[in-house]
């Protein structure tokens, strides 16, 4: 047989059905937000993946640890009890909560790979909040050609807006701290 031959032989086999093409790739999407909204990443993901969209979300919730990873004391009952330690530091052993600095730049790095590996990158916000990690990433992912979708309209219209005070204010840092617009 020749090569169209075979071309033939091989597109009936596929239309009998003897021949099973994989289907394609589902949609990979990131999801990208303040770490304080744990709850709602959690229903983002459920969401998207019930879409049949492959989910890349944060390792951890930094802004909502509980239980310290030195001892295990749970940081939620002793704040019912009254034994709340210092912010971010366990109230049994005084251990440090969520990550070091030096974690956190790695841990906001390493996001940025997974915004690499998604075709769109889905911002997951409350009151429209767009702290300094997740303004960077929306950053990141525009520039790499990355479609972003939100979860309020109006985070949409605030981070450019926020992009355009910092456009203005180069080397201003505070031109894009999370804030929440007036």
């Amino acid at each position: 047989m020749g090569c169209l031959e075979d071309d033939i032989d091989y597109a009936l086999r596929v239309e009998r059905g003897e021949i099973k093409l994989p289907s394609p790739r589902p949609k990979i999407v990131c999801l990208c937000g303040s770490t304080r909204f744990r709850d709602q990443f959690m229903q983002a993901n459920y969401r998207e993946t019930l879409k049949g969209h492959i989910v890349l979300s944060v390792g951890f919730y930094v802004h909502v640890a509980d239980e310290c990873p030195n001892c295990g004391a749970s940081q939620s009952f002793a704040k019912e009890q009254g034994a709340e330690g210092p912010q971010g530091k366990c109230w049994q052993c005084g251990a440090d909560l969520g990550c070091t600095s030096e974690q956190k730049i790695a841990l906001d790095e390493l996001h940025k790979r997974k915004i690499d590996l998604a075709d769109e990158v889905f911002i997951v916000s409350v009151n429209n909040y767009i702290g300094k990690s997740t303004f960077s990433e929306i950053e990141y992912a525009l520039k790499q050609g990355k479609s972003v979708r939100w979860t309020e309209p109006a985070t949409e219209e605030h981070f450019y807006a926020m992009a355009k005070r910092h456009e203005k204010d180069r080397g201003n840092d505070c031109a894009h701290e999370g804030v929440v617009p007036s």
